[in-house]
């Protein structure tokens, strides 16, 4: 059966592209996934009874041959496969090869060279975008281009590498931009602070350092989280078997023997209109609490 998440905020945008593709369908190939996403929206189904629902990416091949027209095979997540994340070519093609359509609707990933995202698209003829990719591309061209004053952008992810073109573009676009994310601790170790044992990418540090300078010099604010939330360094090895303790460090410090995870609970409460300073005083690691 397919375990349903409760709806959130990436996931729910998504569910008008879903209910477009599920009612070309008929009633009978549709009555499952119309059930789900009923569920997950609280509301109603208006189709046919519920159906189970399997995932069985072990046999995907075997089962998308016996998916007949008019039927709908839903398979796991792709990202349980290491192909997934190198985008392998092979694993590409072989998405690929049984589909006549893609519908790509996961603005959050859709920047990533997966082959979910990016391969799987070069092998079909009709790869097109959903209504929620649509509708986000069109805000994003009018807010950037065309900016209202004071702009203001968010930056998070766990790689400082990954979002470089995008930091270079908004230090000529923005008047202030917040760095949040495992991305944070790079910035926190090329300004001089202690990160403990967490997430650092050693060969962009003098990258992190220059745009910190450079916005500096251009009049743009950078707004750095001024807590984080800490595990023990153990919690790298297997986070989802991790029992130990996480905590939330004073101020910017984390400890010896501590990794950072994400920002803190008093980062919610910082008043948007000021900005943290680019650097602080420097002190010894604090001791979690």
């Amino acid at each position: 059966m397919l375990t349903l998440l409760p709806p959130c905020a990436r996931s729910r945008p998504s569910f008008p592209t879903c209910w477009q593709l599920l009612w070309r369908l008929p009633r009978t190939a549709s009555a499952p996934l119309c059930v789900a996403l009923a569920t997950a929206l609280r509301c109603p189904p208006s189709s046919a009874p519920r159906a189970p629902l399997t995932r069985r990416w072990s046999q995907a091949a075997e089962t998308v041959e016996a998916t007949g027209a008019g039927e709908i095979c839903l398979l796991e997540n792709l990202r349980f496969h290491k192909e997934e994340e190198k985008n392998e070519p092979g694993f590409c093609e072989a998405l690929a090869e049984h589909a006549d359509f893609y519908v790509n609707d996961a603005f959050g990933t859709a920047h990533r060279a997966h082959a979910s995202t990016a391969g799987v698209a070069a092998h079909i003829d009709g790869a097109v975008s959903g209504f929620l990719l649509e509708k986000e591309l069109k805000f994003l061209m009018g807010a950037v281009e065309v900016p209202e004053r004071p702009f203001a952008a968010v930056v998070g992810g766990a790689k400082v590498s990954t979002k470089l073109p995008v930091l270079d573009s908004l230090l000529a676009k923005c008047d202030k931009i917040v760095i949040g994310g495992a991305m944070m601790f790079t910035f926190f170790k090329a300004r001089g602070l202690p990160v403990g044992s967490s997430l650092v990418e050693e060969d962009q540090l003098e990258i992190a350092t220059n745009l910190v300078q450079r916005a500096e010099e251009q009049g743009v604010k950078l707004v750095f989280p001024v807590d984080a939330i800490i595990a023990e360094e153990s919690w790298k090895d297997d986070p989802a078997a991790y029992s130990g303790a996480t905590e939330t460090t004073p101020d910017e410090s984390i400890p010896d023997g501590w990794m950072g995870l994400d920002i803190g609970p008093r980062c919610a409460c910082v008043p948007p209109t000021p900005c943290m300073p680019l650097t602080r005083p420097r002190a010894s690691p604090p001791a979690p609490r």
